[in-house]
């Protein structure tokens, strides 16, 4: 079923094998997932259709692998190939030849957006339940002998028989119908070409201040530390412990309407946020003085470490996986640069993006972003009449569109931005659209879930298309 390539002979018939392909599956085997670490190594590289796989040293052969890929006319295609194994690759110096390359991960998003699109998650559905076995095996001997990725030997049989699997599944997963509509999908050759893109991005990276990121951190670690001696010295508790909190804050009158799924009084983030509007006194403060203990240990966490822990010579390669919501909707990880606090937060919250800085001394940072791009398809697709002649009148007076709604809800032309209504109102079109209720919005913005359904009553009472679409 597979063939370990050890001798010229090999390469030969491989490149026969290959000249009477019309598609070739290609996987690789990675000492890790950091393509940009110094150490990292391609430990295997395998190819293959649906009986047949060959398996190669990366190292020893990484020339022949060029030349052929270089040379082959059909399809080359793999499993999160433009996500990841054509970064690994690239890592050693070879250039897939993406016009040639599909991306089964991709098109199974676009298949079945539904549903897992893993490769053992997909095999499983379309080729078989035990098509993940090989994968099991492998793992239960690498737990037993202490290896990793990087320390598995080449030479084991069941490391080479997963490299090999990987390519046969991938294959069988490739000519299935599902599969195919996916390829076939009017918006995969688009999918493709943002991959690229966003593959170009992940290589480029961005410069961090890494000597910044890590005083900030320290600095923030430290002012949580002075937090917490401060509440045990002044109130005879630890901060840090749920359960003494909770007695604290209820012995004081505070109402943690929030229950954990034990049944007892929850102190998140979420709940002490809840409750503090009503809180006075202490209470007030010791609430306020947690929240932001925990606010400045996640950016320190967060943020700031991973700046210093996953930069490689100052650089952060973050990855894109370009379709991997059920909506289509992008994510960023290692670190999850999507996610980075706004610039018109607070203070603290600011120094994160202030430790992403240009790329040379000459160069300057951009930002852009589009203007309320997700209110504009909701008005597109609600066809809800308020809302188009609210964004027809922002755009033709370069006017803000939430205060033109504010006067809309309110039926008060004098209203200025100022006024806080316009965040209420803001942040229920928004928030809403994506199903959140009342009382999180509510916890939000942090108002009575009372004052709120005034608020989310008056937006829908003037733009019914949303609440309509929405539901």
């Amino acid at each position: 079923m597979y063939r370990y390539v050890d001798s010229l002979d090999d390469l030969l018939d491989l490149r026969t094998w290959f000249s009477t392909q019309p598609y070739v599956a290609m996987d690789t085997e990675t000492s890790g997932l950091n393509t940009h670490a110094r150490d990292f190594r391609v430990r295997l590289i395998q190819f293959g259709n649906k009986t047949d796989a060959w398996v190669m040293d990366g190292e020893r052969w990484i020339g022949f692998v060029q030349d052929i890929l270089r040379d082959y006319q059909g399809r080359i295609i793999g499993h999160n190939i433009g996500g990841y194994d054509s970064a690994a690759l690239r890592a050693v110096g070879i250039m897939l030849p993406w016009e040639k390359v599909d991306d089964t991960l991709i098109a199974m998003r676009l298949a079945e957006p539904h549903r897992l699109a893993g490769l053992k998650d997909v095999s499983r559905r379309l080729v078989s339940n035990k098509a993940a076995d090989s994968q099991q095996a492998l793992h239960t001997a690498m737990k037993k002998n202490k290896w990793d990725w990087d320390t598995v030997p080449h030479d084991f049989p069941p490391y080479r028989f997963y490299a090999a699997m990987d390519v046969i599944i991938n294959s069988r997963v490739y000519e299935h119908e599902i599969c195919q509509r996916g390829l076939n999908s009017p918006v995969y050759e688009m999918e493709m070409d943002v991959r690229a893109i966003c593959s170009e991005m992940e290589w480029g990276g961005m410069r961090v201040n890494v000597p910044f990121a890590q005083a900030t951190a320290d600095r923030l670690r430290r002012e949580a530390s002075d937090i917490a001696e401060s509440i045990q010295s002044n109130y005879g508790f630890s901060a840090s412990s749920g359960p003494q909190l909770a007695r604290w804050l209820l012995e004081r009158g505070v109402k943690l309407s929030v229950l954990t799924g034990g049944g007892a009084p929850s102190v998140s983030k979420d709940a002490l946020e809840a409750a503090r509007y009503s809180a006075t006194g202490e209470a007030a403060d010791v609430m306020d003085a947690v929240l932001r203990s925990r606010k400045i240990v996640k950016l320190a966490s967060t943020y700031f470490d991973s700046f210093v822990d996953k930069s490689t010579d100052g650089l952060l390669h973050p990855q894109i996986q370009t379709v991997q919501a059920r909506t289509m909707r992008m994510s960023i990880t290692n670190p999850a640069m999507q996610t980075l606090p706004r610039t018109t937060d607070d203070p603290d919250s600011r120094l994160v993006r202030q430790a992403i800085i240009p790329r040379e001394e000459n160069h300057y940072l951009i930002s852009s972003d589009f203007s309320q791009i997700e209110l504009r398809i909701i008005a597109s697709l609600s066809e809800d009449p308020g809302l188009i002649a609210a964004f027809k009148e922002a755009d033709e007076t370069s006017g803000d569109l939430f205060v033109t709604s504010m006067r809309l809800v309110y039926n008060d032309s004098t209203l200025e931005k100022s006024d806080p209504r316009r965040s209420l109102v803001k942040n229920t079109m928004y928030a809403s659209s994506y199903g959140a209720g009342v009382a999180k919005l509510a916890q939000t913005a942090g108002v009575s879930v009372e004052e709120m359904r005034a608020v989310t009553d008056a937006v829908f009472g003037r733009f019914s298309g949303i609440k309509r679409y929405t539901k």
